[in-house]
């Protein structure tokens, strides 16, 4: 049966994004502008960390190193830990993001909000972790009972708890080298679900032409989700000059949801989202 998606709204930790509406269409330089406002806010209170490069990239116009690590522009990002003890890195996504075909083939973003509901509900890994179902309860339980703030005493007294009931061992391998942890909570990082719960979302999950949605943001989805939230994300408005579509959008959601993918149809004319999975309506969200 199909769900009704209801709407939770977006939590934020600064208000830069707050006017923005679902299906709202926005100038390229704009949204760039929001993100880096957010950047720059983080830094007055933090240091800088990470690379040295704090702008988008374009093939279009220079060179870029293909075989090198973030295309040789490693981004500055900022640690949000809440407890400054492992790094959590909070870094713009238009910041070495290759925007190839800007003023060519695109010019304007478009914003969408994401229910919240459907990740919480269907979504069963992330990119590095195949397996987060563990994970989710462990969410739940962190998130249990009259806290406002989770302290740093409950979270260690819990992560010790599930790794001694979960202690199987899962392989994954990033830029750098193979990593085996633990897989109930391997690639995942339970301070980024506190800063999102206590704080909110920095930054939404922004989409080139060449990613497939949820290639990218699948933590912050889903941990924004099982804070109470809805997802919001930007993806390239497909003609000049805000020019109107002569059909509905369609994309794929990689396949996090019992590892399949998700159809996802974006009627811009009736503002609503429509979710199917081998052509079966899972839901819908209007907006």
């Amino acid at each position: 049966m199909s769900k009704i998606y209801k709407n939770q709204g977006v939590r934020y930790w600064f208000d830069t994004f707050n006017h923005l509406k679902s299906f709202d269409l926005i100038p390229y330089q704009d949204v760039i502008d929001l993100y880096l406002k957010n950047h720059k806010l983080l830094g007055n209170n933090l240091e800088k960390e990470g690379g040295d490069n704090e702008r988008p990239i374009n093939s279009d116009e220079e060179t870029l190193n293909r075989k090198a690590f973030w295309l040789g522009h490693s981004p500055t990002y900022y640690d949000v830990d809440p407890f400054k003890q492992n790094t959590l890195q909070a870094k713009a996504d238009v910041i070495s993001m290759n925007m190839t075909g800007v003023n060519r083939t695109w010019d304007h973003w478009m914003y969408l909000v994401l229910p919240g509901e459907l990740f919480v509900d269907l979504m069963t890994s992330v990119h590095s972790n195949p397996d987060v179902r563990i994970f989710k309860e462990f969410i739940k339980e962190l998130d249990s009972g009259n806290n406002v703030n989770i302290t740093k005493e409950r979270l260690d007294l819990l992560i010790t708890k599930y790794n001694i009931r979960y202690p199987e061992l899962h392989k994954y391998k990033d830029y750098f080298e193979e990593h085996e942890i633990l897989q109930w909570s391997a690639d995942l990082q339970p301070t980024q679900f506190i800063t999102l719960k206590e704080n909110g979302l920095i930054y939404p999950i922004c989409y080139i032409q060449s990613e497939r949605l949820l290639d990218r943001g699948t933590h912050r989805a889903l941990l924004l989700a099982m804070s109470g939230s809805d997802i919001p994300i930007f993806i390239q408005y497909p003609k000049l000059g805000k020019e109107p579509l002569d059909k509905k959008l369609t994309f794929d959601l990689e396949h996090h949801f019992e590892d399949q993918y998700l159809r996802m149809e974006v009627d811009v004319e009736n503002k609503e989202l429509v979710f199917l999975r081998d052509k079966e309506l899972i839901g819908k969200y209007k907006q």
